[in-house]
């Protein structure tokens, strides 16, 4: 597969310029070269057969009849105009796709209805059965729940059962008599039934046929039939803290206790010794409270000798003074258990964590697009968070007005790369860019470089992965080897040669860079290789996301293994969702930069985690040398054995819609540059 890299001639306009000078282009459907001057066209040229199209200066054979529909199994396919390539829609399940009224269509199967490509069957209400593939209303005394499919084959409804304290009595349920009770589930279908007699209560017995009240101190337990013969109650049992006197409930004298149960009919009983409570002590078979800074556990017999508290010991942030748990100043802790009854102790300062500053002694998390390194003392003055140097001194113009260097979580977890159940991985939290890198942060790279900047060698490592040697090889021993400095010839101390045709201006129709600041400055930076896009990511704080991570993200988890960033919705031809296709600014049909989205210009395609742009735009580089099939086994790991292509992910503005799906991945050399190709950062969590 490819991208839109130059070839296609630009749009008229004031200037003769037709075609890049020297270069393959198309006349019409001729396949030919543009002449020096690239004011027009070299006679030679080969003529397009009828079922060719020309493409980038070459003939290429149509993959489907132009603007034709036809069925593809269960896909409805529409043929672009072009002939190169096709959209396509899933008939659902419920359909078939086949010919229709002259034309294909996605039709709905019998017993199902809907558009083609969304059929649902039909399913039968409340009280209703399925005869002959209809809802038919159940009969008298009979029920059935809801949802009997229509399309299956015939159902029936069950018998009415009746509820608690019915009978049945002629096929109906019948309320039972006074006095009587009757469990539920009487079939009323079935013949008469009848009413037990009723039980009594707790507390109640028997007499003359009715339920009464024991008497006072006497008690019962419930279940004495009410049709049989008279019952009595028990006598009364003591409860907690009583004992009998003169079969009489007395209640304990102070200090002392009982358990419930005694019996107030039998012989009498006495209460035991006092158990002090808890922080208590026994002094002169008393229960005192301990001294201040002591504590007891509860449980001490007052009726025996005296007993004494243990030192209190502090809890989680407090600390020892003058014999007291005093507790910590804002912005320090301790861990609990310092003995009030010792010396004094000390708090220590809380150091606050990545990407969190110090704001009144209180650990407060960055902004969005600014970074912290993690130790700052919450005990101390307040601190802040820095802007990311690629969007120092520029607007907050991504997306709806938002810094361009916000850098959204995203929480790790297990997944399926390529949603290939054959290739799991681990994944542990970072954070990944919410925008594609723009113009306007490539432009301050650039400067910087221009300025003598470079990587420092073995920079750009996932330092907070593996105690700081980064992302283990996948395939082969070792971790990621970081920035090797023999690559800084990719690193040009001139900025006139990263204006040149030789670096950012490398496709004079579809390249962003311009000399100076202009109209492209939030639309992605692109003809960038991956050496310069590595550089960058270390120069601006990050690094380059793994395969893995970009898979991740894009995939929103091994909990949804989304097709598309934004979920299962098939892209129509329009920009709704993606930026691909040549439908940003165009029909279908691409002319030129404007066809390419300032970044986050559709955010109902963002990801899961907040990033926009993962699926069209532009191809994004991946750290990973590019190795297929993957390795089988991932726990934070990327292919950093060397290999001929490095990996990119995520399509373009003028590639198809196979191109947005999130387990699509491609190569190029990593020296390539390319209108269709640029970059986003990843950044520790």
């Amino acid at each position: 597969m490819g991208s839109l890299t130059g070839g296609m001639s630009g749009v008229g306009g004031a200037s003769a310029t037709v075609c890049v000078a020297n270069q393959p282009a198309c006349d019409a459907n001729r396949a030919t070269t543009c002449n020096p001057e690239g004011t027009g066209y070299l006679v030679v040229g080969l003529k397009c057969n009828t079922d060719q199209t020309c493409f980038e200066g070459a003939c290429e054979n149509h993959k489907c009849t132009p603007s034709s529909v036809f069925c593809q199994g269960q896909e409805l396919k529409a043929c672009a105009a072009n002939g190169l390539s096709s959209t396509s829609q899933t008939c659902d399940v419920g359909a078939t796709c086949m010919s229709s009224a002259g034309s294909f269509a996605c039709v709905c199967k019998p017993g199902y209805s809907g558009t083609g490509l969304s059929c649902d069957a039909t399913l039968c209400g409340v009280n209703q059965y399925v005869q002959a593939n209809a809802c038919v209303a159940c009969g008298a005394g009979s029920t059935n729940t809801a949802g009997d499919n229509a399309s299956g084959g015939n159902t029936s409804c069950d018998a009415t059962l009746c509820s608690i304290n019915q009978y049945v009595q002629a096929n109906a349920c019948v309320a039972c008599g006074a006095g009587s009770t009757n469990a539920v589930g009487d079939d009323a279908s079935g013949v008469n039934t009848s009413c037990d007699a009723t039980l009594c209560g707790v507390n109640q017995y028997v007499q003359a046929n009715a339920c009464v009240a024991c008497g006072a101190g006497t008690t019962n337990a419930a279940g004495d039939n009410a049709s049989g013969v008279n019952t009595s109650c028990d006598a009364t049992l003591c409860g907690v803290n009583q004992r009998v006197q003169a079969n009489v409930c007395v209640t304990c004298g102070a200090g002392t206790t009982n358990a419930a149960s005694d019996d107030a009919t039998g012989a009498n009983t006495t209460c035991d010794a006092t158990l002090c409570g808890i922080n208590q002590h026994v002094q002169a078979n008393a229960c005192v409270a301990c001294g201040a800074g002591t504590t007891n556990a509860a449980g001490d017999d007052a009726s025996g000798g005296n007993t004494s508290c243990d030192a209190t010991l502090c809890s989680t942030n407090q600390y020892v003074q003058a014999n007291a748990c005093a507790a910590c100043g804002a912005g320090s802790t301790n861990a609990a258990g310092d003995n009030a009854t010792g010396g004094n102790t000390s708090c220590d300062a809380t150091l606050c964590g990545v990407n969190q500053y110090v704001q009144a002694n209180a650990c407060v998390s960055c902004g969005a697009g600014t970074t912290n390194a993690a130790g700052d003392n919450a005990s101390g003055a307040n601190t802040s968070c820095a802007v990311p140097p690629s969007c120092q001194g520029l607007a907050a113009n991504c997306g709806a007005n938002e810094n361009c260097c916000t850098s959204p979580t995203v929480a790790g977890g297990m997944f399926n790369r390529d949603n290939n159940a054959s290739y799991p991985a681990t994944v542990s939290s970072f954070r990944l860019d919410k925008y594609e890198v723009t113009v306007g942060r490539f432009r301050n790279f650039v400067t910087a470089v221009v300025g003598g900047w470079t990587p420092a060698a073995g920079s750009g490592k996932h330092t907070h992965l593996n105690s700081g040697v980064g992302l283990a090889n996948s395939a082969g021993g070792g971790n990621e080897p970081g920035w090797d400095t023999t690559w800084n010839t990719n690193l040009h101390p001139a900025k006139t040669t990263w204006d040149g045709t030789g670096s950012l201006a490398c496709n004079a129709t579809y390249q962003t860079w311009t000399a100076s600041s202009g109209a492209n400055e939030a639309r992605p930076i692109n003809c960038v290789n991956w050496f310069q896009s590595a550089a960058f990511c270390i120069w601006d704080g990050g690094f380059l996301p793994s395969e893995a991570e970009w898979n991740y993200a894009a995939a929103a988890g091994g909990n949804e293994q989304r097709q598309y960033p934004w979920g299962a919705a098939v892209p129509g031809a329009n920009a709704s969702l993606a930026v691909y296709g040549c439908y940003f600014n165009g029909a279908g049909s691409c002319s030129g930069v404007t066809n390419i989205a300032p970044v986050g210009s559709v955010t109902a395609g963002n990801g899961l985690y907040g990033q926009a742009d993962l699926a069209g735009n532009v191809w994004e580089w991946n750290l990973d040398w590019y190795l297929a099939p993957y390795a089988t086994q991932c726990n934070n790991c990327a292919n950093q054995t060397v290999a001929s292509t490095r990996v990119m992910r995520g399509g373009s503005f003028g590639f198809d819609a196979s191109g947005l799906l999130s387990s699509l991945r491609l190569n190029y050399s990593p020296g390539d540059r390319r209108g269709s190709l640029g970059l986003r950062c990843a950044r520790t969590p």
